[in-house]
């Protein structure tokens, strides 16, 4: 090839590269520096990883409920925790609830209260028996198993609640008693009332001891025109032991009379005698007791 072919040739192939990329360039763009830079951060923005922020919220869900359920378990045992007491057979117990007011437990019996709301609450549930001597200008309530219940005010009184029998005697001031549907009495200093079923029964003729507290808080027990068979149930709950019967029905005989719970077989004399009836040990725990011949 010639130098001026040469030439030619070379001259051609610029021409064709600069058209090449005049087709193929980048118009500039008409977006000033700050526009630019704004859009450079957002797209970096953009591209940050999401993960942490969402881990970070996760954790503070979880705190919140774990410390949700911390503040309701909490709650829910300052408000239904309780403090019970409770004697068993032979047993006598002196308590004393958060006012001050003093409580004596016969045996067998069971009282339980609010370990942390007794001041707001005020109620007392009891199961067997106990004397109260309440503390002057305090209140509260006595409720059975049966729903039946005790409102008192600064006063002394003692309640049995065993099985279907609720009784109830004032020793000091004024008790109101109300059965489970809502029937109520007033007693005074000296009144003894049952509720039956739905009905209240007075009393009339029941004389309290010379003593300002129950006969049982000293051991004695005393009976009048009673089912022998529950004369024979606190036999049992005093001495700890079992009887059983053959022959007669002690829940169709009535005994009037009294024993204390220092003497086994002085107790079984005192109740068997006027009965007629006779006892025989069948082992240390257990006593027959039968008609005489």
């Amino acid at each position: 090839m010639t130098h001026m072919g040469k030439n030619k040739a070379e001259t051609d192939i610029s021409a064709l590269t600069r058209q090449t990329l005049d087709s193929v360039r980048i118009p500039a763009s008409t977006r000033s520096k700050e526009e630019a830079w704004n859009l450079l951060v957002q797209k970096i923005e953009r591209q940050k990883a999401p993960e942490p922020v969402k881990s970070l919220s996760l954790g503070w869900k979880t705190a919140a409920i774990a410390a949700s359920l911390l503040l309701i378990i909490s709650l829910a045992y300052f408000k239904y925790s309780t403090v019970s007491y409770s004697t068993s057979r032979g047993q006598h117990l002196s308590v004393w609830l958060p006012d001050g007011s003093e409580v004596a437990l016969n045996a067998c019996s069971r009282i339980q209260y609010p370990r942390y709301w007794f001041i707001n609450s005020r109620k007392v549930m009891l199961n067997g028996e106990a004397f109260f001597k309440v503390t002057k200008g305090s209140t509260f309530t006595v409720i059975s198993s049966l729903h039946h219940r005790v409102e008192v005010v600064g006063t002394q009184f003692n309640v049995t609640a065993r099985d279907s029998i609720f009784k109830v005697t004032c020793y000091e001031g004024k008790v109101k008693v109300i059965s489970h549907s809502g029937k109520s009495a007033i007693l005074s200093k000296g009144n003894t009332t049952s509720i039956v079923g739905d009905s209240i029964i007075h009393h009339q003729n029941e004389v309290l001891p010379a003593s300002a507290t129950p006969a049982w808080t000293t051991g004695e027990f005393y009976f009048e025109t009673a089912p022998l068979q529950i004369v024979m149930d606190e036999l049992m709950r005093q001495y700890r032991v079992n009887i059983i019967t053959n022959g007669f029905n002690p829940a169709t005989r009535y005994y009037t009379g009294y024993f204390t719970n220092k003497d086994l077989k002085q107790a079984l004399d005192w109740v068997t005698i006027p009965m007629n009836l006779k006892y025989t040990f069948l082992n240390d725990t257990t006593v027959n007791i039968y008609p005489a011949p």
